[in-house]
């Protein structure tokens, strides 16, 4: 396996958001050459890289290729970014806005509040308290 499965910024909350939304991906090394020599057009397409990435994060290799938020339900969304790590507080919540095309402003300093604003917004919109069973 490569570094990727190895690197703390699988695991961080910020990263979810930058590994599922775009169509095209570029990994790099160290060095800055093309992450396993692959030189192809797209990171995406690449079935050794998706493989390491969808080990590292531990979501599926699909789930990363074709990763649109209207395929999942909040309840699939809130449980893609369960294990992520955020250093401060209200980076959990404000990580997931895109994810979740919510309308929550960021105001640091809110803590935990933030995500309490997050799933109250999510749990407005689905009308089911099933989603916070993740």
């Amino acid at each position: 396996l490569g570094d990727l499965t190895n690197s703390s910024w699988m695991t961080r909350a910020w990263t979810l958001q930058e590994l599922l939304a775009p169509k095209v991906m570029f990994f790099y090394d160290s060095e800055w050459q093309p992450y396993l020599d692959d030189t192809g057009a797209n990171h995406k397409e690449s079935p050794a890289i998706i493989q390491e990435l969808a080990d590292a994060i531990k979501i599926p290799r699909r789930t990363i290729v074709t990763f649109s938020a209207d395929n999942f339900s909040e309840r699939e969304r809130l449980r893609l970014a369960s294990t992520r790590n955020a250093t401060i507080g209200e980076d959990v919540a404000y990580s997931l806005i895109g994810i979740f095309e919510s309308n929550i402003r960021p105001y640091y300093g809110e803590g935990a509040d933030a995500l309490g604003h997050l799933l109250e917004e999510i749990l407005e919109r689905s009308g089911e308290t099933t989603v916070l069973a993740w």
